[in-house]
């Protein structure tokens, strides 16, 4: 209570009134942190505000932007910690990206706030887009903005490492499952959404073309690596997905 207390206070003062309205667009229960009264007046306010037609769409978003900025830091400010998790920023567009940085520019000047912030942001090198996120990361370090940043690279599982998964997934020496591992390894090149999508096509085949399936009679997961090894495989996940999509009934689709 004494935490919500201090927050609600402390957004008051930074934000104002018209501020936390405007940010509760994002965060719908943002106003719960207040009292009874000042989410009643926040409910009106925000009934004008909606009235009113938008003169400057750039202007409305960049002062979203910054009431998000400055609601993060207050949290920060407070001791509390905060996970942000910005997965496939290579489909980021410009103003995301700038959106980022400042986020980073407010949070940075703050001894406080830099501690108790936590930023974990994923892309892929081979995607479009890829140059501008390489851009401004470089501003960053060249900047010397005090802030450190550690780069995790994530290459495919090895066929060794595929190889111990199989043997702890099907409950078989490794010895046994280095056909299959090596098999789904040339499909799949290694990348572990495509081979969870790819063993799973296997397994779901008709009744009698099942390429992995289970036999009761050696007790234990047999495979075709032969029929593996012609079998047509996409480019990419997302071909792959597109063609587990395929088989789904148009009924469901249009949901």
């Amino acid at each position: 209570i004494c935490y919500c207390d201090n927050l609600s206070k402390t957004l008051w003062t930074k934000l104002g009134r018209s501020g936390i309205c405007t940010l509760s667009s994002w965060i719908p229960s943002l106003p719960e942190i207040f009292n009874d009264d000042a989410i009643s007046d926040f409910q009106t306010w925000a009934g004008v505000t909606n009235s009113r037609s938008a003169a400057d769409a750039k202007m409305s978003q960049g002062r979203l932007e910054y009431l998000f900025a400055e609601f993060v830091l207050v949290i920060l400010t407070l001791g509390r910690p905060i996970l942000l998790v910005y997965e496939d920023c290579h489909w980021a567009d410009p103003s995301m990206i700038g959106f980022i940085a400042q986020l980073f520019r407010s949070v940075c000047h703050d001894s406080e706030a830099r501690k108790n912030l936590l930023f974990v942001n994923s892309f892929r090198t081979n995607e479009v887009g890829t140059n501008m996120i390489y851009s401004h990361i470089s501003k960053f370090q060249h900047a010397q903005l005090p802030l450190k940043h550690t780069w995790i690279k994530l290459d495919g599982l090895s066929e060794g490492v595929l190889n111990n998964y199989l043997s702890n997934l099907l409950s078989l020496p490794t010895r046994l499952t280095t056909s299959l591992s090596r098999s789904v390894h040339c499909k799949t090149m290694g990348n572990p959404l495509c081979v969870e999508e790819f063993l799973q096509s296997l397994l779901n085949r008709d009744v009698d073309d099942y390429l992995l399936r289970y036999d009761m009679g050696h007790r234990r997961w047999i495979w075709d690596c032969t029929a593996i090894s012609m079998l047509p495989i996409g480019n990419s996940v997302a071909k792959l997905l597109a063609s587990k999509l395929s088989k789904i009934e148009e009924e469901y689709l249009d949901c």
